[in-house]
């Protein structure tokens, strides 16, 4: 489900060709500059060059696990460094609150809403050799 006013600004960038959606899709593979998707059956290669996968209140560790991100098994949290949000894998970062595990109250709109930002940076400061 989508939150009420988040769908205005989404449907602008769909309608506008900003973002692309695939229904009925399944993320098969994701490689160093596409993923590979199975989209109601008919295999697909999309170029990227992030993904951010966002996985809802109950996290789904299946993806995370097939990326080898390590996951607590106590708390559900995939291990992964607050500030940045990259995990033990390169490359890979978690956003929202997927981060927070089974605890589904930890992370909100008010605090999560910053990833995005923890995670440009940090992607940045490796390019520039800084991190």
């Amino acid at each position: 489900r989508i939150k009420p006013w988040v769908l205005p600004p989404f449907k602008s960038l769909v309608e506008k060709g900003r973002i692309t959606v695939f229904f009925n899709t399944v993320v098969q593979a994701i490689l160093p500059d596409a993923v590979d998707l199975d989209v109601a059956g008919e295999p697909r290669r999309v170029p990227n060059d992030f993904v951010f996968a966002l996985v809802g209140f109950r996290p789904d560790h299946k993806l995370a696990r097939r990326l080898g991100v390590p996951i607590d098994p106590a708390t559900g949290e995939p291990v992964h460094d607050p500030e940045t949000m990259a995990t033990p894998v390169p490359g890979v970062y978690l956003a929202g609150v997927v981060a927070a595990g089974y605890d589904a109250n930890k992370i909100f709109i008010e605090n999560g809403r910053w990833h995005g930002q923890r995670i440009v940076d940090h992607i940045l400061k490796n390019r520039r050799g800084e991190a």
